[in-house]
């Protein structure tokens, strides 16, 4: 039995770089840690121009509100990256355009009036452009232990994630 099967509690995983060198591959991953009953770590079937999700470990974890279960406190947002190569550009992975677009339609999903619409926090492996430009250029607190990379190309999730108001 798991820490998360005793507490019953739910998890998501986002693999990363090396997760990637192991026997098998991310379907296999996502297919093994599924099994958990726990695990929102799902298939997603997002639906963009005829084609499965390129990154199988997106998805969005609700945290419920613990007096009134219908309620939604907050959201962890996940969005998976493979190993190398952005769209051809080399570099780091990124996040692509079907994730994207997936990311707008659940947060279109969400009413504006919603007062917890803006409780949600994203977890990636790769971290995005804007995140390499505040740790280069702006004081940062804590212990920096490791070379920061980002994704290899800008893709615009930053810029969504503002207009759509969900993370």
């Amino acid at each position: 039995m798991t820490s998360f099967e005793k507490y019953q509690v739910p998890f998501g995983i986002v693999p990363g770089y090396h997760d990637f060198e192991g026997d098998i591959n991310a379907h296999q991953m996502l297919e093994f840690v599924s099994k958990n009953r726990y695990s929102a770590s799902l298939p997603n079937h997002y639906d963009y121009y005829g084609s499965e999700m390129h990154h199988q470990f997106t998805f969005e974890l609700p945290i419920k509100n613990a007096v009134h279960k219908d309620i939604v406190d907050a959201r962890l947002w996940f969005f998976g990256t493979g190993r190398a190569d952005c769209m051809g550009s080399g570099g780091m992975n990124c996040i692509n355009r079907d994730q994207i677009e997936w990311f707008k339609d659940k947060s279109d999903s969400y009413p504006l009036t919603d007062a917890r619409r803006g409780n949600g926090i994203a977890f990636m492996h790769h971290a995005l452009q804007e995140h390499m430009t505040l740790a280069n250029h702006y004081p940062i607190h804590g212990q920096k232990r490791d070379v920061s990379r980002c994704q290899g190309l800008n893709t615009g999730l930053f810029s969504e994630i503002k207009q759509k108001g969900t993370i």
